[in-house]
C-alpha cells in the first residue's frame, strides 16, 4: 500500500487534534465533542457503505457491521446513560471521554480487520486461480465445471 506525505500528515493531524480533544480539552467541551462525533458517525458509516467501492466500502461495512455495538453504546451514553460530570476536570470525570475514545477506536479498529480480512481472501484465491483454470460449459441446460491444468491449456 504507498501514500503520500500529504496523506501522511492529514492522518496525523487528525489524530492529534482527535487526542487533543480527548486529553487536553475539558472534561465537560470534551464529552460534547466527542457526542458530536458519534452523532455525525453514523451518517458517514452509512454513505460509505452506500457509495465507495473497493476497500474503501470493506472499510465501512467493518464498521458498520462489528462497530454497531459500540456506537449504540456510545449514543445510550450520550442519551443520558451514563453521569456527565459539569465540575472538575480531574481523572474520574473523564471517564466518559475515555469510553467515547475506546469505543471510536473499536469501531475503526473494525473496518481495518475487515480490510485487511479481505486482503487475505483475495489473497489466496488468487493464488488458487493461478494454478486451476476452469472450464464452464453447458450440457444439458445443465452448467458443468471441468477444471484444467495450466499446462494444458497452453497446448491449445
Amino acid at each position: 500500500m504507498r501514500f503520500s506525505l500529504k496523506t501522511l500528515f492529514i492522518w496525523t493531524s487528525a489524530s492529534a487534534m482527535y487526542l487533543a480533544v480527548v486529553f487536553a480539552m475539558p472534561a465537560v467541551a470534551s464529552y460534547i465533542c466527542l457526542v458530536l462525533a458519534t452523532f455525525l458517525m453514523a451518517p458517514v458509516v452509512v454513505v460509505g457503505v452506500v457509495y465507495d467501492r473497493g476497500y474503501a466500502r470493506t472499510f465501512w461495512i467493518g464498521c458498520a457491521v462489528s462497530g454497531t455495538l459500540p456506537l449504540l453504546l456510545m449514543i445510550y451514553m450520550s442519551l443520558g446513560g451514563f453521569y456527565l460530570p459539569l465540575y472538575g476536570d480531574s481523572d474520574e470525570e473523564r471517564i466518559p471521554a475515555y469510553i467515547f475514545a475506546g469505543c471510536h477506536g473499536l469501531v475503526g479498529l473494525s473496518g481495518v480487520i475487515a480490510v485487511g480480512a479481505r486482503w487475505l481472501i483475495e489473497r489466496k484465491n488468487r493464488v488458487c486461480q493461478s494454478d486451476i483454470a476452469v472450464d464452464r460449459s453447458i450440457l444439458h441446460g445443465r452448467v458443468t465445471v471441468a477444471e484444467l491444468r495450466s499446462s494444458e491449456l497452453k497446448d491449445e
